[in-house]
């Protein structure tokens, strides 16, 4: 189906934003100094006009303009990719995008100075992109969108390269010959092409004759998805973007009021307010994507296709986040899959005896692991008030197209930073056969009671390895989590109260004549930067009643045990 959808061509600021004013920064009449701060800690000064060459190569640096930060550039070196974050002049609204080539910083950079610099309005045009698009010529790729964008997460982490392709167009010829054109799942194409094996409704022409480019790792070890149901889920996703992780959101499409199947695209970044919480639902204002739909070509040669990073407004319509797709179209954000970038650090298999076949071989792993309070809980948490018994919630999946019949044997241990134990048991779960990709019923466990600490959680499914597996080395899952005992914000002296002793508490801990120690600095840090004097007048201010907006009293968890 093809949407009507634009180009990034007009300002960055004018779609998500009404105020005219907001298009552009003061013009400056004062001498700028602008210069690049290097991560190593060396410092590069130029003049106004930044030389690319002298640091693009791999380099993270911040851009700064009268000593202030105006963008931060990072390198993903393993794929040559480069990321931007940078807020745009005058506004609290902050844009990250990932996926650039050494071009797009170029320009994101230059648009970035003469804004900040000669209040020029912030322009950013046709962005060239990672962008598989299908083609208009025969009907053999009109329902591979999911496809398009597994192709595109696999170019953007270095896995393609790793696999000895080098683009995505190629990537995507390669799903398009080796699978039939019918909808499926972003995760489900990327364990073949990892694996070989066929999931779900994703069909393949000549299986198992096709795929498994990258046996030494399970896909489910470098790949998952999520669901998005709000704000938490959004926010997670946009974090794993920006941990370099490849993003490719599921969107629901609605048209005139009814839902009209769905679609795929390929995330790359996003607009935000920043002075809004994270989970205020008008604080995501756009996002960054690419779509297989949007610019395909007459020919058969999908080379030739204009491949264009699209800028669309976010909304919330009933608690989901959506995006106005064009011509009366919203699409609504309901999943995403992830990638994690290639390194040499990631995991992979080292046992000689494994067979790294999820066709021939079953293959056990922890589909889906839940750290939370509540014992029904669908989050994964990762900070918990001393005095909580977390409750951890967790199934497992036979991730091979092989059905598995044994029994299933889970251990599970809760250590701390001194090795103490605080859970040590195995269990069975579930019955004596998984089929493909099907997963065991969920087991709940209940931590205890667990003092303030760092903690590991440690799951291992038949450590004894009753039957030859495709993979062992994912029979294993670990999270580490921290418990932190709470304190009042304000609280200084740390009796809990909060009052003129307070104040007194932190002037001295200024001069150096009372307590140093980092808890009570913590207390005592208002505003969340280095403590300084400011804090102290905060405090005084709110004691006399005057308005300050700080959240003096309120409850939070301490960073160190």
């Amino acid at each position: 189906m093809k949407k009507a959808l634009f180009a990034l061509s007009a300002a960055l600021i004018a779609a998500v934003s009404a105020a005219p004013e907001a298009l552009a920064a003061k013009t400056r009449t004062e001498p700028v100094g602008v210069y690049a701060v290097v991560t190593d800690g060396t410092r590069h000064y130029t003049g106004s006009t930044q030389s690319w060459e002298q640091l693009r190569d791999g380099q993270a640096y911040e851009l700064y303009v009268q000593k202030q930060p105006v963008l931060s550039v990072g390198a993903a070196a393993e794929a040559k990719r480069y990321h931007v974050d940078f807020m745009l002049p005058d506004s609290s609204e902050e844009v990250y995008l990932t996926g650039l080539s050494a071009a797009n910083v170029e320009e994101i950079q230059q648009a970035v100075l003469d804004s900040y610099i000669n209040g020029k309005p912030m322009y950013l045009n046709n962005l060239h992109f990672i962008d598989a698009e299908k083609t208009k010529a025969g009907d053999n790729d009109d329902n591979l969108c999911w496809a398009a964008s597994c192709s595109n997460l696999l170019t953007y982490t270095g896995w393609a390269q790793q696999a000895g392709f080098q683009t995505e167009d190629e990537v995507f010829d390669l799903y398009v010959s080796s699978f039939i054109n019918s909808g499926g799942f972003q995760r489900n194409g990327l364990a073949w092409f990892f694996n070989g094996v066929a999931l779900g409704t994703n069909k393949v022409r000549r299986y198992p004759d096709s795929g498994g480019y990258l046996r030494n790792y399970a896909y489910d070890m470098v790949c998952n998805f999520e669901y998005v149901s709000g704000m938490t889920e959004m926010n997670r996703m946009l974090d794993r973007l920006k941990s370099g992780c490849g993003v490719s959101p599921g969107v629901g499409i609605i048209y005139d009021g009814e839902a009209y199947g769905g679609h795929t695209v390929t995330l790359w970044g996003y607009v935000l307010d920043a002075s809004l919480d994270a989970n205020d639902p008008n604080r995501f204002r756009a996002v960054f994507i690419t779509d297989s739909d949007s610019d395909m070509t007459e020919k058969t040669d999908r080379t030739k296709s204009v491949n264009l990073l699209e800028m669309y407004p976010v909304f919330t319509r009933d608690g989901s986040v959506c995006f106005e797709y064009g011509n009366g179209v919203t699409a609504v954000f309901e999943d995403y899959t992830y990638l994690l970038p290639y390194s040499t650090e990631v995991p992979q298999e080292r046992e000689v005896t494994a067979a790294r076949n999820k066709i021939c071989y079953p293959d056990l792993c922890f589909g889906i692991v839940y750290l939370s309070e509540s014992k029904n809980s669908a989050e994964q948490n990762t900070l918990f008030e001393s005095g909580a018994a977390p409750y951890v919630r967790f199934c497992v999946e036979n991730a091979s197209d092989k059905a598995y019949r044994a029994a299933l044997n889970v251990s599970r241990q809760v250590t701390d930073q001194n090795g103490r134990s605080f859970l040590n048991g195995t269990v069975t779960i579930g019955g004596s056969r998984l089929d493909l990709a099907e997963t065991t019923g969920f087991r709940v466990d209940r931590l205890g009671k667990l003092p303030a600490g760092d903690y590991t959680l440690t799951l291992k499914v038949n450590d004894d390895r009753p039957v030859k597996e495709a993979y062992y080395y994912n029979n294993t899952y670990t999270l580490g989590f921290k418990v932190r005992d709470s304190y009042k914000l304000g609280d200084c002296d740390g009796n809990g109260t909060i009052d003129v002793r307070d104040v007194t508490f932190l002037q001295q801990m200024l001069t150096d004549r009372g307590s140093r120690n980092v808890k009570a600095a913590e207390r005592g840090n208002i505003r969340g930067e280095q403590l300084t004097i400011a804090d102290a007048t905060l405090l005084q201010s709110h004691l006399a009643t005057y308005e300050t907006n700080a959240p003096i009293g309120e409850k939070r968890l301490y960073s160190v045990i």
